[in-house]
């Protein structure tokens, strides 16, 4: 049973499993969750570290399931570093999307620092680079709106 639930949480429900793309399926599928949380709570910190929490708790698990050091159809880290990129943001639909898609690019491509973060190993290697694409996107995202580009 914890086996399981490990890899249920890993793969955000079996969204993880999506044929191409899991990472982008992965990051789509927090929406639904930021949407629930926005509306009751409107602050992501909580969401954020209870998800991380949970990330670096089952990912390393599932990824020994899974037989692989950071298997694609891991995702919860994508879930947990779109969320703490909402984190330094005005929750609006134009924000929301430039931190998607800064979120998803930096994810992508790896450049630093997440290429070094990926490199830890067990659950702070598949976690970090998430998290500081994350990091990186919100911050950029913040800047936009500091110097009134959004």
């Amino acid at each position: 049973m914890k086996k399981k639930l490990e890899l249920c949480l890993a793969t955000w429900f079996g969204v993880g499993n999506a044929p191409f793309a899991p990472g982008t399926f992965g990051t789509l599928a927090a929406i639904p969750c930021v949407l629930f949380y926005n509306y009751f709570l409107s602050n992501f910190i909580f969401l954020f570290f209870t998800v991380t929490s949970l990330g670096f708790f089952v990912s390393g698990a599932a990824a020994k399931q899974l037989g692989s050091s950071d298997p694609s159809k891991i995702v919860i880290d994508e879930v947990a570093g779109f969320i703490l990129g909402l984190c330094f943001i005005p929750f609006e639909l134009k924000g929301v999307l430039l931190v998607f898609v800064f979120f998803r690019f930096f994810d992508i491509v790896k450049c630093w620092p997440m290429s070094s973060c990926e490199k830890l190993s067990g659950s702070l290697g598949i976690m970090m680079d998430d998290l500081a694409a994350g990091l990186l996107a919100g911050t950029l995202v913040h800047f936009f709106y500091q110097f009134g580009l959004l």
